[in-house]
């Protein structure tokens, strides 16, 4: 039986995290990408003899998201591979704050990990698997912060909102192609994460962070391990 590959960024925690533990299982091979390795999902894979990679990086340093690439395109063959399908789920939702007060070495971090690297890694993946009969997916997780300006979060919205035309024009490209790769631009809504407790924490008082407070207070965000069983469901055949 021929492998299924997974390339899931930000895996560490949230929807990357619950992703990655949830797709690890037999004839799969899940590459888990992040700063920091979750030792749950670790122990799932050593526990089951699930086929599991982890690669420790910062999305934000261009020169190691190139080198990644050609480290796990290295493991994957064609003639051994049912699907591949790449997660770019990894982000950041700092520099908070009006555009004039954010940090400069942050607002390029954003821009490089949440905006160049996953479309690095799209150029990379279809680069290198170019004359495979191999199923092929993307999938680039979204924010309603894509559609609806924000103050306060204007180079998260702004790099979201750049992925959801990547993710467009790459389909318009795929559409004359012989194999075409199956990408989708994926709006989870609003989740219990990380990020939303860095957004409701954070010491900017901006317009979104009470929206954002009382979702919590509420019981109105969702769980990440039903986001990620929804999205698998939905997007990976």
């Amino acid at each position: 039986m021929k492998t299924k590959y997974f390339i899931i960024t930000g895996s560490s925690k949230g929807i990357g995290a619950e992703l990655s533990k949830q797709l690890l299982k037999e004839n799969h091979h899940v590459f888990c990408i992040s700063r920091t390795e979750n030792k749950e999902i670790l122990n799932i894979a050593i526990e089951n003899n699930y086929r599991y990679d982890f690669v420790s990086i910062d999305l934000s340093n261009i020169p190691d998201v190139i080198k990644m690439t050609d480290q796990i395109f290295n493991k994957i063959r064609e003639d051994d591979s049912e699907l591949i399908c790449l997660v770019n789920n990894a982000a950041v939702v700092t520099p908070i704050g009006t555009i004039d007060k954010c940090n400069l070495d942050e607002i390029v971090a954003t821009v490089h990990t949440n905006m160049l690297s996953p479309i690095l890694l799209t150029s990379r993946l279809l680069d290198a698997t170019r004359e495979w009969k191999t199923s092929k997916t993307i999938i680039n997780i979204s924010s309603g912060s894509g559609k609806y300006p924000a103050e306060g979060m204007s180079v998260y919205c702004s790099t979201k909102a750049a992925i959801d035309m990547f993710t467009k024009c790459i389909s318009l490209e795929q559409k004359t192609k012989e194999n075409p790769i199956n990408i989708y631009s994926v709006d989870p809504g609003m989740v219990d994460t990380a990020m939303q407790e860095t957004a409701r924490n954070a010491e900017h008082d901006f317009q979104l962070k009470y929206f954002f407070v009382e979702a919590k207070n509420e019981g109105n965000l969702k769980k990440p391990s039903d986001v990620a069983k929804k999205i698998i469901k939905n997007y990976i055949k």
